[in-house]
């Protein structure tokens, strides 16, 4: 007797296998990194830069080469920025690493003598880059994850809004963890700070739930 498997068609529930927890962590930690350098360029917190680029360059650029499977082809990964969010996200981080620290090199004294230190036309321009740069890596997982359509809790515009309200928070939240290693700008701006973090919780819980109306 011949017995033979019909595939069933069925309505429900799979578990997506392609992200794996490697670009998990790079998604979440990338997005922290990214904000807080914003935060830490704005209130003028250099250790927070400084950190902030270890953060993205580990945990963003380390994790995709590692993810490829062969890192000596990562060149491939940034060669469709017309077409790939995944492309334009690792030109970006490649911006803020090489320009965030082109940025912050005068801050470390051995170095105050650069042409492109504090109030500098050179040192302005880095400025706008470096932040332009982290913005668009604070982003950019929520864009990723927007353009798969064949997820559909995932295909919403909403998520690109929703990553960079994180990216802010875990940046004011891990700019009070460094705060006992250099409290004098952050302990300037501590009070907006707080208020800004207490803010961004009360949008990120309402956009939160109307992303689960919406995706309902």
């Amino acid at each position: 007797m011949t017995t033979v498997a019909v595939d069933k068609w069925v309505v429900g529930f799979r578990s997506q296998r392609e992200w794996a927890w490697l670009i998990g962590i790079a998604f979440f930690l990338g997005g922290i990194g990214a904000g807080l350098f914003m935060l830490s360029a704005v209130i003028g917190f250099p250790l927070g830069m400084l950190v902030a680029l270890g953060i993205v360059a580990i945990a963003i650029a380390m994790a995709h080469l590692l993810y490829l499977g062969r890192p000596e082809r990562f060149w491939r990964a940034i060669s469709r920025p017309q077409t790939s969010w995944i492309s334009r996200g690792l030109i970006l981080v490649l911006v803020l690493i090489v320009v965030g620290a082109l940025y912050l090199a005068p801050s470390w004294e051995p170095l105050g003598g650069l042409p492109w230190g504090e109030g500098t036309a050179l040192g302005q321009v880095l400025r706008v880059v470096a932040l332009a740069s982290a913005l668009g890596v604070a982003a950019y997982s929520g864009f990723v994850l927007a353009y798969s359509p064949a997820i559909s809790f995932w295909n919403t515009a909403l998520l690109p809004l929703l990553f960079l309200l994180y990216s802010f928070m875990g940046g004011i939240a891990l700019t009070f963890v460094l705060h006992p290693w250099h409290n004098g700008a952050v302990a300037e701006a501590r009070e907006m700070l707080e208020t800004l973090e207490i803010g961004l919780v009360a949008v990120a819980l309402l956009f939160v739930l109307v992303y689960l109306a919406t995706m309902f």
